[in-house]
């Protein structure tokens, strides 16, 4: 007792103890991936993609093929931190991880080296960025990027590098999607694919971002009427064949219903035949017999 008088309060109960976490997100925390669903063409996804190799960059890597494997291990492990999937999905994952790993990887060392200016990005060392832009001197790798830079200018290191996708980081595949959901799940042909990620708007008209694209559009509008073409054509033939088949089976069913008419007609005139020589009569095959000229019974002798 303190000497204070009144009730005390009661002690604050100590706060449970909370189950450790390996670093990883609890399961149900995650989000899935799923072909049906959320899939790699995702922002978000590539995003965290980018910061997984982001967090472990300790080597100046040029290419995904001089990552060693440990570290594309490390790298997969943070990305399955922040995803689940179906098991059956696993190797699907993982091949798929590092594709686009691979391109990642590749678009970032280009940023470094030739758009930042020499500015060294606050996520890398200062050591792995001067091995970086040390590397990009050497001669192999200037004759490389020389090459590609002339191909991408139509063979001239002086020309410009015509624009190609107009939608920025949407991704064509996302682009799909997207299409898809205004068009109740129809998801657009290739052609209207290309042509929805390579047109601009200018005052409200969609045009080409270049004379390769617009020749690829006429050449695609080609291919489109001349399958439109092949399809009528088709059609017409189709319609033809089955014109053909209707006139032969009602020309087959005349046959079959004259068939039967003279078939009868030929058991009638054997019955009228057998009745008139049983009579002591002539029947005439040939027209009907002559009307009898007086009374009495038309098979008396």
């Amino acid at each position: 007792m303190d000497g204070r008088e009144g009730p005390q309060p009661e002690p604050e109960p100590e706060p449970e103890p909370q189950p450790e976490r390996d670093g990883e997100l609890e399961r149900d925390e995650k989000k899935k991936l799923d072909p049906n669903g959320l899939g790699f063409e995702d922002n978000g996804v590539i995003r965290e993609m980018t910061k997984c190799f982001k967090q472990h960059f300790h080597h100046p890597w040029r290419n995904w093929s001089q990552v060693d494997d440990d570290t594309k291990n490390q790298w997969f492990y943070l990305f399955k931190s922040k995803y689940k999937w179906r098991e059956e999905l696993q190797s699907q994952v993982r091949s798929t991880f590092d594709r686009k790993m691979a391109k990642r990887l590749k678009d970032n060392h280009h940023s470094i080296v030739k758009k930042k200016g020499g500015v060294c990005p606050t996520w890398l060392s200062l050591s792995v960025h001067e091995q970086m832009m040390k590397n990009a001197q050497d001669k192999e790798f200037k004759a490389r990027s020389q090459k590609a830079s002339k191909n991408r200018r139509g063979g001239d290191l002086t020309g410009s590098v015509p624009p190609s996708h107009c939608l920025g980081s949407i991704s064509s595949a996302e682009c799909a999607k997207r299409s898809a959901a205004k068009r109740g799940g129809v998801l657009p042909s290739a052609v209207d694919l290309f042509m929805d990620t390579h047109m601009r708007d200018e005052s409200g008209k969609k045009v080409p971002i270049n004379d390769k694209v617009q020749q690829i559009k006429l050449s695609a509008r080609f291919e489109e009427e001349k399958a439109e073409m092949q399809r009528e054509r088709e059609r017409m033939q189709k319609e033809l064949e089955e014109e053909r088949i209707a006139r032969q089976k009602e020309r087959e069913e005349d046959r079959r219903v004259q068939d039967e008419y003279l078939a009868q007609m030929r058991a009638t005139m054997e019955t009228y035949s057998q009745m008139m020589s049983q009579c002591g009569g002539f029947f005439r095959f040939t027209g009907p017999p002559d009307p009898p000229t007086g009374g009495g019974d038309a098979c008396a002798t």
